[in-house]
Order: structure tokens, then C-alpha cells, then sequence
């Protein structure tokens, strides 16, 4: 089955931008690009269908710089870089994001949701310093206030290791929903399945005295 075209009108306005003809198709790719003009300023410019269609565009460059003043710093571009891997189907991490039902706080869309993010991360996470990237802190999760923070790669990897996936009598859950229905710490959890214990094994043998990890488990020498 193939993919679904985005719909564009010639003569409509999406976002911050008017469109005003077709100019062509990417002769390996296939996309569709149309002319634009920016409602603010007038300036004309390609754009992608895919782009236009989904309304995040605010126009162009220059008029984005001088609204809000905030196109070139480096929370504009992490707040814009979470849209494009929700929103964007072109883009390279979509798959692992929007793709799998991941999705963003609906305040958060368009150019205006892109601001507002901005805002929010300013007004409620601690100052941004390089070297941290925006986490999900259940990555499997939304991205939407009370689930983000500021983390390094290390932790972000960590972060993911522990929301790993497990099926267990017909249903999945990550590590930290096994590990809070089932009474047992979630490193305990890890180990375990690490170790090659069996699921049921592992989601109900109590921990011992001396058995943090379980290896020394009540009934285990």
C-alpha cells in the first residue's frame, strides 16, 4: 500500500505561508515541492508538500528572527528538532518517535506551539548547557510537561536500557511497570533477565536477605 500524499491547495495559506504554484517533483524521491510566499514579508521559496500540508512552517527565515528572536538559539533548535521527529514522516529519527506512537503535547504544535515550548522549557527546567540533550523521562512516554528533562547521552542510553520492553503472560510492559506491579526493584528485574533467568523466574522468586540482584534468592544457595 502506498504512502498517502499530502493534500496542498494552491491559494491557501498554511502556517506562515502562502502557496502559490507547483514548481516540480524530486526527480529520485518523488516529492512534490511548491512555491511559497511568506505572509509576512513576501519573499517566495520552494517548500516540501509534506512541509507545507502539516502547517509548521512560520514563514520565512528572516520574518521567524525578527518575531520572536529566538530562530538561532540552541533551545529553538532542540524544541524544533522534537516537532520534526513527532511531526515529520521525512524525517530520519520519525521512525523511532512519532513512528511508534510517540507524540507531543498538543499546545506544542505549529510555529506558535513551537514558541511556546521554548517558553516552557525556559520557564521550568534548569538553564541548558551543551553537552545535555531533552529526555523523555519514561521513554516511553510523551513529550509534555512532567515527563521532560535535561540529560546527558550516557544517561539518555541508561534511561532507555531501563524502559526496555517485556512481554510476560501476554502483555508488555517496560521494566518499571513490571517492577512496580510486581513488588520487585527494577535493577533486580534487570539482572536477572540479564542473567538468563526465565520471565516467570524472574517476575516472582522474592528477593533474599543477601540477594539484592537475586542471585542468592530464598530457597537459592
Amino acid at each position: 500500500m502506498g504512502c498517502i500524499k499530502p493534500v496542498v491547495t494552491i491559494g491557501e495559506t498554511y502556517g506562515g505561508v502562502e502557496v502559490v504554484y507547483f514548481c516540480g517533483s524530486h526527480p529520485k524521491t518523488h516529492k512534490r515541492f511548491y512555491i511559497c510566499k511568506c505572509v509576512t514579508c513576501g519573499k517566495e521559496a520552494p517548500r516540501a508538500a509534506s512541509k507545507i500540508a502539516s502547517g509548521r512552517l512560520g514563514g520565512c527565515m528572516r520574518c521567524a528572527r525578527i518575531t520572536h528572536g529566538l530562530s538561532h538559539t540552541d533551545l529553538y533548535s532542540i524544541a524544533h528538532g522534537v516537532q520534526e521527529r513527532i511531526t515529520n514522516p521525512d524525517c530520519i529519527s520519525f521512525s523511532s518517535h512519532g513512528g511508534r506512537g510517540i507524540e507531543l503535547y498538543p499546545g506544542w504544535h505549529g510555529p506558535d506551539g513551537l514558541i511556546r515550548m521554548v517558553r516552557w522549557l525556559e520557564d521550568n527546567l534548569p538553564p541548558w548547557r551543551p553537552g545535555l540533550t531533552l529526555d523523555r523521562i519514561n521513554n516511553d512516554g510523551n513529550y509534555e510537561p512532567g515527563n521532560l528533562r535535561w540529560a546527558t547521552a550516557s544517561q539518555q542510553a541508561n534511561n532507555r536500557r531501563n524502559n526496555r520492553r517485556i512481554t510476560w503472560r501476554g502483555r508488555t510492559q517496560n521494566l518499571i511497570e513490571w517492577s512496580r506491579e510486581v513488588g520487585i526493584p527494577r535493577d533486580t528485574l534487570t539482572w536477572r533477565i540479564n542473567a538468563g533467568w526465565s520471565l516467570d523466574r524472574a517476575m516472582a522468586e522474592p528477593v533474599g536477605r543477601n540477594g539484592r540482584r537475586g542471585w542468592r534468592a530464598k530457597g537459592r544457595a
